[in-house]
C-alpha cells in the first residue's frame, strides 16, 4: 500500500513575508555578479535556489534555468518565521510544508529518527530554526528534509483515467502527470510495487501532484509513534 501527501492551504505553514529566505537575500546582496545573471531580480534568484530542495537533480523547471544541482551550504534556509500560533503548529508538528504541495518539507527530531531508522543515509536533513511571528522559538529541533530518491512507480495504465491529467514535457523529455482531486481521486491512482520496491519515502519522477510518498511500513511506524502529521491519502498498489 502507498500513501501520498498532497498538501493544501490548511497544511502549508504560512511564513512572514518580510523575513522569507533572508540568508539567500543576504548572499545575493553580497555577490553583485548574481544581479547580472538574474536581471536584478532577487526573487528569481531565491526561487532558483529553493527549487534545489525538492526537484530531481539534473532536471530543469524551465528553459532558462540551469539543471538542478544539490544545494550548497549557503543555499539552505536557516530559519522560518511563521504566522501560525503554537496550537496550530502542534497539530501537524512532525511534518511541516513550507512551500505548498509537498515542496520544502521540515520534520521534527522524532520523524527524522524514524525515517533514518528505515532508510539510513538515503535522505538529507539540515537543521533549521522555526519561530513564531514574535520570534519565539518552537520547542524541539527541526530539520529541512531533502528527499533523496526519485522513483517512477506511478502506473497510469492501472489508474483511473478520470483521476489524473497528463502532458508531455519536452523540457525533460518525459510524460508528466498530475492529480489534484484530494482523497477520492488519490485512491484511484496506482503504483507499482516492483518499481518502488523497498523504498519508504520518495518523490515520483513523473507525477507532479501529489509528489511525496510513504510506504505502508513508514506510515504505520508514524502512527505507532503517535507523531502528528498532515493527512496522508491511501493509494492503490499493483504488482
Amino acid at each position: 500500500m502507498v500513501w501520498g501527501y498532497q498538501g493544501n492551504r490548511s497544511t502549508t505553514l504560512p511564513l512572514k513575508d518580510s523575513e522569507k529566505y533572508m540568508n539567500l537575500k543576504e548572499y545575493y546582496a553580497a555577490h553583485p555578479e548574481l544581479a547580472a545573471k538574474y536581471n536584478n531580480n532577487v526573487h528569481h534568484y531565491t526561487h532558483d535556489m529553493l527549487m534545489k530542495l525538492y526537484l530531481e537533480p539534473g532536471t530543469r523547471y524551465d528553459r532558462e534555468s540551469d539543471p538542478i544541482a544539490p544545494p550548497e551550504d549557503h543555499e539552505w534556509p536557516t530559519d522560518f518565521r511563521t504566522t501560525w500560533p503554537t496550537p496550530t503548529y502542534a497539530k501537524i508538528k512532525s511534518l511541516l510544508d513550507m512551500y505548498g504541495g509537498g515542496g520544502i518539507l521540515v520534520v521534527d527530531q522524532a520523524l527524522k529518527d524514524l525515517i533514518e531508522s528505515l532508510e539510513p543515509g538515503v535522505h538529507t536533513f539540515r537543521p533549521v530554526k522555526l519561530t513564531t511571528w514574535d520570534a519565539e522559538e518552537f520547542p524541539g529541533q527541526h530539520f529541512i528534509l531533502l528527499i533523496g530518491q526519485f522513483i517512477e512507480s506511478f502506473s497510469p495504465q492501472d489508474s483511473d483515467p478520470e483521476a489524473f491529467q497528463s502532458e508531455f514535457s519536452t523540457l525533460n523529455n518525459r510524460n508528466r502527470y498530475s492529480s489534484m482531486g484530494g482523497k477520492e481521486r488519490c485512491a484511484r491512482l496506482a503504483f507499482s510495487r516492483t518499481a518502488f520496491g523497498g523504498a519508504h519515502l520518495w518523490r515520483e519522477r513523473c507525477l507532479r501532484s501529489p509528489n511525496v510518498f510513504f510506504s505502508n511500513e513508514l506510515r504505520a511506524a508514524i502512527s505507532k509513534a503517535g507523531l502528528k502529521i498532515p493527512p496522508l491519502y491511501r493509494m492503490k498498489e499493483v504488482a
